[in-house]
C-alpha cells in the first residue's frame, strides 16, 4: 500500500503541472509536451492520451471569448485531492487488460477533480493502479456520479474495462471528501463500488 501511496502522491503533482500548463498561452507545444511526457508515464499505454490539447488552437486564440475561457481554465486548474486507495483482490477486468497485470490485484485510488468546480470537495473518479512489467501504471478508471451515489465506466471497450473491482482488502484514509455523497461513498467503499449506472 505504500508504494501505492507514494506512487499517487507523485501523480498528482505530474498531472496538475500538465493541467495547468495545458492552458498556459506562454507555453509552446515543446515545453507542454515535457510536461505531458512527465505525467503520461503514470498510465500504461493501454490507454489513450488524458492529456490532449484539444482545446488550444492558434485560430481560436484571437476570439475573446476562447481566450477568455483558456484564462478562467488556466486560474482554475488545481490539484487533485486524493481521498483514498482501496486494494483489491481477484478483480473480473477485459482480457486485454487480464494480459497486462502481473498480479490479480488492484488498487483504486479515489480523487478529486482538476478544476475548481465552485461546488464543495468531493470524489471525481477512482483512478485503478495495477502492477504490471513496466512497474505500477494506472490502467483504468471509473467516474462517480455524485447524484446517483454509483460508478460508471469510462469507455465501453470491453476488452481493457474493470468490470468488477474485486475483493477489498484493505483501506487507506487519506482525506475525507466534503460534499455528502462522496462522503458516503468514502466511509461506505463497498456501498456503490460495483454498481455501475449507464
Amino acid at each position: 500500500m505504500d508504494k501505492v501511496f507514494h506512487f499517487i502522491q507523485e501523480f498528482v503533482q505530474k498531472d496538475y503541472a500538465c493541467n495547468k500548463d495545458r492552458y498556459n498561452f506562454q507555453s509552446n507545444e515543446v515545453e507542454y509536451g515535457q510536461y505531458v511526457i512527465e505525467a503520461r508515464a503514470f498510465f500504461h499505454d493501454i490507454l489513450p492520451n488524458p492529456y490532449n490539447r484539444w482545446g488550444i488552437k492558434a485560430k481560436n486564440l484571437g476570439d475573446p471569448s476562447w481566450v477568455a475561457q483558456y484564462e478562467k481554465d488556466f486560474e482554475n486548474s488545481i490539484q487533485r485531492t486524493p481521498f483514498q486507495i482501496r486494494h483489491y483482490q481477484s478483480p473480473q477486468v477485459g482480457e486485454v487488460l487480464r494480459e497486462k497485470m502481473i498480479t490479480n490485484e488492484l488498487w483504486g485510488c479515489l480523487c478529486s477533480y482538476h478544476m475548481v468546480t465552485g461546488s464543495e470537495l468531493d470524489i471525481d473518479c477512482m483512478y485503478f493502479v495495477a502492477e504490471t512489467p513496466q512497474g505500477l501504471k494506472i490502467v483504468y478508471d471509473w467516474a462517480f456520479d455524485s447524484k446517483k451515489t454509483s460508478w460508471r465506466q469510462t469507455h465501453d471497450f470491453l476488452p481493457t474495462r474493470v468490470e468488477h473491482a474485486g475483493t477489498l482488502v484493505e483501506v487507506l484514509n487519506l482525506q475525507p471528501p466534503v460534499a455528502l455523497a462522496s462522503l458516503g461513498e468514502y466511509f461506505n467503499p463497498t456501498h456503490s463500488a460495483y454498481t455501475m449506472v449507464n
